[in-house]
């Protein structure tokens, strides 16, 4: 809320053609606050998670630009949601295989989230890297135009393809040990 109200004080606009899950600005910002605001029990479940099998991580994570662009898994919910409970007056539960496909797309969704906020944060070690990037984002500015502007300033690329390739390094340099003994590929 504080990010919200800080940056985009103005209340959301309901009628918009794409549905936000939380507020105004890019739904990705909105997870970041999200997780940067988490015990660090819960921080570290989350780089548990990251930290898991390869083949886990290739399934669920995103690559950069797919992750900063995409909303909130909830959010494709919403219209529908809406429509049902205007039509018929009752609140739909999302249960069974759906409701754990969304439970794990949320699940990963703020375990890279987390990373992305490590990444974020180690490159310049300044938190106030992400106001800067609220604000330009509420200026109207993307988040190329942001890395280009300032990204340097923070220790980051200038571009998101550039910023992927920290995340793909952050997470090599944060992967699992093989386990003593087990056969190493060659």
């Amino acid at each position: 809320m504080l990010l919200m109200r800080t940056f985009w004080p103005a209340p959301r606009d309901a009628s918009a053609a794409s549905p936000h899950y939380g507020g105004p600005g890019p739904d990705r910002l909105d997870e970041l606050a999200a997780v940067l605001m988490e015990s660090d029990a819960m921080a570290d479940r989350r780089r548990a998670l990251l930290a898991t099998s390869e083949a886990q991580a290739q399934a669920h994570l995103q690559p950069m630009p797919t992750f900063l662009a995409q909303s909130h898994p909830m959010a494709a919910q919403i219209p529908a949601l809406q429509a049902e409970a205007a039509q018929s007056g009752n609140v739909r539960v999302i249960s069974g295989e759906a409701a754990q496909r969304l439970e794990a797309d949320a699940r990963w969704l703020y375990a890279q989230a987390r990373g992305v906020a490590d990444v974020l944060l180690a490159s310049g070690d300044d938190p106030a890297v992400f106001g800067s990037m609220a604000a330009f984002l509420a200026d109207g500015g993307d988040m190329d135009g942001w890395l280009a502007a300032h990204g340097a300033q923070y220790g980051l690329p200038s571009s998101i393809d550039g910023l992927d390739a920290a995340w793909t390094q952050w997470r090599a340099a944060h992967a699992p040990s093989p386990k003593p003994g087990a056969a190493q590929a060659r």
